[in-house]
């Protein structure tokens, strides 16, 4: 979601609420959601974010966006890795107290799809036990993650380099590349 785009075409007022529809929107249809720019604009000058820009984060990652993504503080800023190191420590404040449930409104229809919301439902039962899928082309790392399955850890395993790199995009997957036999 490219918010710089989306301010110019919305009234301010309506970005928030825009946003968080979205990101449900697309969590529910199973799509990956990245929220981007002015995430910490005020670093591109200063060393330390405002703290709109903390909450703005902290919301982001509230709501379940698959990754939050800096740009021109990286690019352009006076302080690019400052910027990586507070969005990572407020990422991993706020991950830290995430008080959720997967997700159960996900649109399913295909059977195995079902049976991965099924197994996610039991790991989340068996509290902490992870989820492993196997995955040449990402759909199933991907539905898994659509599901949210808070406190189970995700791990794809795939031969491709190529998605394994995307994989890392994904909420809560933790990518491994492997030979497949």
């Amino acid at each position: 979601m490219a918010r710089g785009d989306l301010g110019v075409e919305c009234p301010y007022e309506q970005l928030p609420i825009i946003q968080r529809s979205t990101v449900q929107t697309c969590i529910r249809r199973g799509k990956p959601v990245i929220v981007a720019t002015h995430m910490l604009e005020s670093m591109i000058q200063a060393p330390m974010p405002t703290r709109a820009e903390v909450s703005d984060i902290a919301n982001a990652i509230f709501e379940q966006t698959d990754a939050i993504m800096l740009s021109g503080e990286t690019t352009t800023g006076k302080y690019p890795v400052e910027c990586v190191q507070v969005m990572s420590r407020i990422a991993e404040q706020i991950e830290s107290i995430a008080e959720s449930t997967h997700r159960t409104d996900l649109k399913l229809h295909r059977p195995k799809d079902k049976l991965l919301r099924a197994a996610v439902g039991l790991a989340q039962d068996m509290k902490k036990a992870g989820i492993i899928v196997f995955t040449r082309s990402g759909y199933l790392a991907q539905i898994v993650s659509s599901l949210r399955p808070i406190g189970s850890p995700i791990c794809a395993f795939t031969d491709n380099p190529i998605l394994f790199r995307q994989l890392h995009l994904l909420w809560g997957i933790e990518p491994f590349f492997i030979e497949f036999s």
